[in-house]
């Protein structure tokens, strides 16, 4: 069963399992932070998938000037999500300060 939340050009994903109203609140909020802080012409898009594992997550996003990708498996679907989040969020961190260092050449 697949279950998307999707805002605008923001989707997340949930394959092979119900997601609880705490998890699909926390992905929302995570990606509309990321949406926030990410390239004007983004698009996000993120799954989380229940496997043998736990569960696998992967968050995509794709602009002009490039994409940031995150994958994370894990044993709590929250944490996983969290993890995504940092990962992306330290990526476009990065993209800014290399953006800003080309201006101020």
């Amino acid at each position: 069963m697949i279950q998307m939340l999707s805002k605008g050009i923001e989707k997340f994903e949930y394959i092979d399992f119900e997601p609880t109203s705490i998890l699909t609140l926390r992905a929302k909020e995570k990606l509309n932070r990321i949406f926030g802080e990410s390239p004007s012409d983004s698009s996000t898009r993120g799954f989380l998938r229940k496997t043998r594992e736990g569960f696998q997550g992967v968050m995509h996003v794709r602009s002009a000037v490039g994409t940031f990708m995150a994958d994370v498996i894990g044993e709590d679907p929250v944490a996983v999500v969290d993890t995504l989040s940092r990962k992306i969020r330290s990526q476009l961190r990065m993209w800014k300060r290399q953006r800003q260092l080309a201006i101020d050449a």
